[in-house]
């Protein structure tokens, strides 16, 4: 993996930035409840394709994970991240398909038949929250501990580097939630936890590959 870390990193920061995009289309920020499943009656059929075709990018972040475990210095780090993207990021995109089919089909039903498919979506919903959960708890523990072995200088990165990370966006988001939520609400995109990922991936990946041109 080393002797095409160029080629990983580029794909890497490529594919994290579509992710993002598609994110954005299928408007993640309804992550949990009905609202996720009613948020997507009416949306666009290529949104729906391309949020769920992006599933078979995660894989490639996944390189990009054990890439990073070496600046990062820690190869249990490094396999936390791939084994989430492998895994919980593909279910999560791989379900937009079937609830979107599901719920079109709801919004057009007559009473009988959408009582039937809202119980459908409930429990498809029950499902997705619990993936949901453990995303979003794999989340804070990998950047977290990111966060902490960055600031600690205990890896190749200037400790700055360590407010390049998601949970900066998270507790930025809470905090003008609190204070300023119309600002909030105009600038929501920036808040997307794949784009703070995006901007992680992007840095870390460059900063390691100058590093690593510098020494030779």
């Amino acid at each position: 993996m080393e002797r095409h870390a160029k080629l990983i990193s580029i794909c890497t920061i490529i594919a994290t930035w579509v992710i993002y995009v598609a994110d954005l289309a299928i408007n993640i920020f309804n992550m949990f409840g009905d609202s996720f499943w009613q948020s997507l009656i009416g949306i666009a059929a290529w949104k729906v394709y391309y949020a769920t075709f992006v599933l078979f990018l995660f894989p490639i972040l996944s390189c990009g994970s054990l890439l990073l475990s070496k600046p990062l210095k820690s190869r249990t780090l490094g396999v936390l991240m791939a084994v989430t993207f492998s895994t919980v990021c593909i279910y999560m995109h791989s379900i937009y398909f079937p609830f979107a089919k599901t719920a079109a089909l709801y919004a057009t039903a007559d009473h009988p038949t959408k009582q039937t498919l809202r119980d459908l979506l409930k429990h498809f919903t029950s499902i997705k929250d619990i993936f949901g959960v453990i995303f979003m708890a794999a989340f804070l523990v990998i950047f977290a501990w990111i966060f902490i072995r960055v600031i600690s200088g205990r890896t190749e990165y200037p400790r700055y580097f360590a407010f390049i990370n998601p949970v900066t966006g998270l507790l930025v988001s809470i905090l003008l939630r609190t204070v300023a939520p119309g600002a909030r609400e105009a600038i929501m995109p920036v808040f997307v936890s794949s784009f703070w990922l995006g901007l992680l991936m992007t840095s870390y990946l460059l900063y390691w590959l100058r590093l690593r041109s510098s020494r030779r």
